[in-house]
């Protein structure tokens, strides 16, 4: 669940990232030199969907209901009754 989140994020942070790094290249690098490396931001992009799905996928897996383990929320130590119409003492 959480390296399959860690890597999404990563995979969509790639295009923001190598673009920024070509933006801070072209004041000391010829643009006509640049040119040759307009398609590295555009690399994660047909990887995107199937990352997505598969983080979107682990993560519900872990729903309940779902035969894995119990998903409560993003806190940690968030805790739900086991019996929600039987209040906890």
């Amino acid at each position: 669940g959480a390296l399959a989140a860690t890597a999404t994020w990563a995979l969509m942070a790639w295009p923001w990232l190598a673009t920024f790094g070509l933006v801070l290249l072209a004041v000391r690098v010829p643009i006509h030199t640049l040119l040759r490396y307009w398609d590295i931001p555009l690399y994660t992009s047909p990887l995107l969907p199937l990352a997505v799905a598969f983080a979107l996928g682990s993560l519900l897996s872990g729903a309940p209901g779902a035969g894995g383990r119990e998903f409560h929320g993003l806190s940690p130590g968030f805790d739900l009754p086991s019996d929600p119409a039987k209040p906890e003492p």
